[in-house]
């Protein structure tokens, strides 16, 4: 053992190239593991904040299904969030946590790509360069490269990682050879395969599993010889199908309601479209396409150097599709590479899911990460030049070129290196100190999830005025996405609160019933001011409670019909006709037997009733009703049907009311 271990070292001594390379890599390695142990926060934003709260909310609950939650595309355990569980109950630090997290996928990824690329016989420098062009962070920010497999949340780590495991397995010779590797190489597969399809859905089978099977179908139909199957990478296929299969089906048992793997083909009249998209989404894998910048300054330089690198790496994709359609039997392994990036192209463009104009550029990374491997393939390649000079030529310049650009990258990185949320913070410190434990953010969605993860134990919102648009009265609305159900109604807002203004402009556009209750307390920066007040005016979603008790309905709620004018405390002043004066949206039926209680008061009355409060099912027939009696301010009727239904508030002719707010209360 200790011979082979002096005949290794040797040999790297030997290899000066590749021992300059490895040292590179170590230095990049250690880079990044400073960032994720030291700096995980300084990158925090939107994405990341939501992320380090859904994680407390998992440990919170037990539980990965979590009642009441509004998941979207993922339930988002099938990242760094999957360590970073058990690291937080023992550290108590989320950024920590995940940061270990981070290192930890990291060592799986190196050395899941030494082990890909040990099938090749390429030299120890190429297999380097490889690793160093993985561990670049080309784009850091919400969504991108660096925070998708690198630091912060990791969501795409072990999405990607099923890929590489796989084509690991796919790539041997011989999995009988190294047995216990392998067999822990197909458990990891299985265990990532079978999480990320619990949590997205189909998108890594679709786009990452799929292709490889593929491929290695194709390759034995080349061969001409179902003999030729190999029985145990045929095994490593059905059971990593078994798995994906079983994942999926118990996600929809279970109830992970996400829109992650739910897709449609684009129309034809968008193809072309569609394609713009694709190339916009694989460029911005590498290039910020919103950056403008001086050609000849530094940073032009630097983007000029990096935006090479990414047209020729996209010069070897389509190379790679030339090669693949040759069927040449030297490309058996390299098969691998080459059909999923003609799949992964293919089903992009035809899906045509995008956002913003362009698809997500982490919708590239399962066949994008695998062929940096060709990169490496190249350089390899060189050595069957005859041309010796020209060989060590092309050689030594791609190589130092290729450490440029991760140097580039690093320096960026640095450069970010900031305190995002120090307004949040600013913002949660004042309220604590204020003694409230609300707090509602005009408009400002960002600084929202910021301090929810910050203080977890406040009930904090982010609250907009949309004005009368198209024949929809004007109302408020409370933004919530990835959260909890019920924090889309004000009744967990329903207490003395800070509003906080991160634009003055925004806060003076408010009608005044809006503002009316408000005064000024303090200011986070000059033109960031912070309100308090004891009275929410903001509601959200109109209805029963859902995943909670209780919720409340104001007469501006979204989508309730309202006929009279409010007053400056947002109290609708209602005078008798024949039309009702409220009439809410359908509303969907309630989970068991809620309580229904208007508010109201009169100021001038001749001792009759005011009006009716009216339950009606969808048919409009009534299913509960009582009457407004002027010495009363509240009258409750009940709801026990599972079915829609509809309120009504009818003020008599000859009579006035104000109506305040409709509570539900199981």
């Amino acid at each position: 053992m200790k011979t082979k271990l002096q005949n290794k070292l040797k040999e790297l001594w030997n290899d000066k190239l590749g021992f300059v390379l490895l040292g590179i890599l170590v230095i990049q390695v250690l880079f990044i593991v400073c960032i994720n142990l030291f700096k995980c926060d300084a990158y925090l934003d939107i994405d990341m904040a939501k992320l380090y709260r859904h994680t407390l909310e998992y440990i919170r609950n037990g539980s990965f299904l979590i009642p009441d939650w509004e998941y979207t595309s993922t339930a988002e355990f099938d990242c760094s969030a999957i360590i970073a569980i058990p690291m937080y109950m023992l550290t108590g630090k989320m950024g920590l946590s995940f940061g270990i997290g981070n290192i930890v996928f990291m060592a799986l990824y190196i050395f899941v790509l030494f082990d890909i690329m040990k099938n090749f016989e390429m030299k120890l420098a190429n297999k380097c360069i490889v690793v160093l062009i993985f561990l670049a962070p080309y784009r850091v920010g919400y969504l991108d490269y660096a925070n998708m497999l690198l630091f912060n949340g990791g969501q795409y780590v072990m999405k990607v990682l099923v890929s590489l495991l796989l084509l690991d397995l796919l790539v041997q010779d011989d999995l009988k050879k190294e047995k216990t590797k392998n067999i822990v190489l197909f458990v990891l597969l299985n265990v990532n395969l079978f999480i990320t399809g619990l949590s997205s859905g189909t998108f890594v089978t679709i786009m990452g599993v799929f292709p490889l099977i593929l491929c290695y179908a194709l390759n034995i139909l080349l061969k001409g010889d179902i003999k030729k199957i190999d029985l145990c990478k045929a095994g490593v296929i059905v059971l990593t199908l078994l798995t994906s299969g079983i994942s999926i089906v118990l996600r929809d048992k279970l109830g992970f309601e996400t829109y992650g793997g739910n897709y449609m083909f684009t129309e034809t009249d968008n193809l072309i479209e569609s394609v713009d998209w694709y190339i916009r989404g694989l460029l911005g894998v590498f290039l910020d396409m919103r950056e403008v910048i001086d050609v000849m300054s530094l940073n032009g330089i630097m983007y000029a150097i990096k935006a090479l690198f990414v047209f020729v790496f996209i010069g070897l994709l389509i190379y790679s599709v030339v090669r693949l359609v040759k069927f040449k039997e030297e490309d058996e392994k390299k098969r691998y590479f080459y059909v999923p990036i003609v799949w992964n192209v293919f089903m992009l463009i035809l899906l045509g899911i995008h956002e913003s104009n362009n698809i997500p550029c982490r919708y590239n990374y399962s066949y994008v990460i695998p062929a940096f491997i060709l990169v490496g393939l190249l350089i390899e390649s060189y050595e069957m030049l005859d041309n010796k000079l020209m060989m060590n030529v092309l050689k030594y310049c791609t190589l130092a070129y290729l450490v440029l650009i991760v140097l580039i990258c690093d320096k960026k990185m640095l450069e970010k290196i900031n305190e995002p949320y120090a307004e949040a913070r600013a913002v949660v410190d004042f309220a604590e100190d204020y003694g409230v434990d609300t707090i509602l953010f005009l408009e400002n969605y960002h600084d929202q999830e910021v301090a929810r993860y910050m203080n977890p134990d406040m009930y904090i919102g982010c609250v907009k005025y949309k004005e009368e648009f198209e024949g929809t009265p004007a109302h408020t609305c409370i933004e919530n996405r990835d959260f909890y159900f019920s924090y889309d109604d004000m009744a967990v807002y329903d207490n003395p609160h800070i509003l906080a203004v991160s634009n003055y402009h925004q806060y003076d556009a408010l009608p005044e019933y809006l503002r009316s209750s408000y005064i000024l307390v303090g200011e986070v920066r000059p033109g960031y001011p912070l309100y308090y007040s004891g009275d929410n005016k903001f509601d959200g979603n109109a209805g029963f409670p859902v995943g909670t008790d209780r919720s409340i309905d104001l007469c501006y709620t979204e989508d309730y019909e309202r006929v009279g004018e409010l007053d400056l405390y947002g109290y609708l002043v209602a005078n008798g006709q024949q039309e009702p004066v409220l009439i809410s949206p359908k509303l969907e039926s309630p989970d068991g037997k809620c309580d229904i209680t208007l508010r109201y008061d009169c100021e001038n009355s001749n001792g009759a009733p005011l009006g009716l409060f009216v339950l009606c099912d969808e048919g409009l027939n009534v299913i509960s009703q009582a009457e407004l009696k002027p010495d009363e301010e509240a009258v409750m009727i009940s709801s026990d049907k599972a079915q829609g239904c509809y309120l009504y508030v009818i003020v008599y002719p000859g009579q006035q009311a104000r109506i305040k707010r409709i509570e539900f209360q199981k």
